[in-house]
């Protein structure tokens, strides 16, 4: 009964669940760093990106809401979330460094590839559901780049007194359920990859019971392929990145419990000489 239960819950609630109000409730920080426009000529610098949370938000009781940040900076490079100095998701630490390790393909170890070369766009995300007094508090997103340079951005969390606003979807579910919703929270909108060597594109997701698909041009990928392969994690090795890899990647994380429950992202590979 109670997997039944499960069932007709995730079915009401999927029509929905990528569409949540789960922005804080102020305007992102105005200290904004357009990557486009920087120059990044050092092979691991890190920039902050424009999307940054505040770095003092506001929540109001039992709403749903994201604490969000993304930085530039080259293929490898670990995030960690922490709230009151405890990484919020410890199997993250271990999932990152699963993509930074050396990978056999076929049988056979892959050559090396130049730290830093290739460079990635990741946009981070916490997820508040029906926020109580327990998310308030200290968070912070730790950054250490492959040559291990470590960067910090401090966030406090606090309550507003204000209480007027009407519960988020997520009060009606209940927190143990909510578990079981795909939802990806990190993941690389761009990417440059220079010619000849391999980028990692991120597609981390949380949900239990989901299935991590990677499609090019709304095609899915060759599961048995040497030129790509999807890491236990979510995310995407792309081998020898050539001018034809260039274009819009997908990853599609989708329940195996409920037909139609899903989440996705995009990542457009740019090639470079």
């Amino acid at each position: 009964m109670r997997a039944v239960f499960l069932l007709a819950v995730l079915l009401v609630f999927c029509s929905r669940a990528h569409l949540l109000p789960l922005h804080l409730r102020y305007p992102a920080s105005r200290n904004r760093i357009a990557w486009q426009k920087k120059s990044v000529g050092e092979e691991n610098d890190v920039l902050w990106g424009h999307l940054c949370s505040p770095r003092l938000a506001w929540l109001q009781p039992q709403q749903d809401a994201r604490l969000q940040c993304e930085i530039f900076g080259p293929t490898g490079t670990i995030l960690t979330w922490y709230k009151d100095q405890v990484p919020i998701n410890p199997q993250q630490m271990e999932a990152v460094e699963e993509a930074t390790n050396s990978v056999a393909w076929k049988g056979k170890t892959p050559r090396a590839t130049p730290t830093g070369v290739s460079k990635v766009r990741v946009r981070s995300t916490v997820y508040i559901d029906c926020a109580s007094t327990e998310d308030m508090g200290e968070y912070s997103l730790k950054v250490q780049t492959p040559d291990h340079r470590v960067f910090t951005r401090n966030f406090t969390v606090t309550f507003t007194s204000d209480d007027g606003a009407n519960p988020g979807p997520t009060c009606g579910i209940g927190k143990a359920l909510v578990t079981y919703l795909p939802r990806i929270y990190q993941y690389a909108p761009q990417a440059l990859a220079h010619i000849g060597h391999d980028i990692t594109l991120p597609c981390r997701q949380q949900g239990q019971d989901s299935a991590v698909t990677w499609f090019l041009h709304n095609s899915p990928l060759p599961q048995d392929s040497s030129k790509y392969l999807v890491l236990s994690n979510g995310d995407l090795v792309v081998r020898r990145v050539n001018t034809q890899d260039r274009g819009m990647y997908k990853c599609r994380v989708a329940s195996t419990l409920v037909n139609g429950l899903f989440d996705q992202i995009r990542t457009f590979l740019y090639p470079m000489l």
